[in-house]
């Protein structure tokens, strides 16, 4: 590719009006390539937005999905432990139960005695 000064040395030799219409072309050239560009980076631009925003759904859909397994995990969890702490409060209650009705015979026993 020509240097800058290469590019005004072949000009210079070319007379004004010649000089201005090569210099009017490369411009139109430079502003049409220049447009490509700017139409490749707008494509890859939304190329990556979309692809981001479907990240995001895929994260949020995991994330959700995660926090929905936690949940139930945490709830059957609780279930078990109430369950558990609901037997154990039967069991004393029957503890309570057979030593109050076993101290209520002893008493009676052994005012009788």
């Amino acid at each position: 590719m020509p240097t800058l000064s290469e590019k005004h040395e072949v000009l210079s030799g070319l007379n004004r009006q010649d000089a201005a219409a090569i210099v009017a072309l490369i411009d139109l050239k430079t502003e049409d390539d220049m447009e490509k560009v700017l139409n490749k980076l707008d494509f890859m631009t939304q190329n990556f937005d979309a692809r981001l925003d479907a990240f995001e759904k895929s994260v949020d859909a995991r994330i959700s999905s995660f926090e929905k397994s936690v949940d139930a995990r945490i709830s059957s969890f609780e279930k078990s432990v109430d369950a558990r702490f609901s037997a154990i409060d039967t069991k004393i209650n029957a503890i309570y139960w057979f030593i109050g009705i076993t101290t209520t015979v002893a008493v009676a026993a052994a005012k009788f005695l």
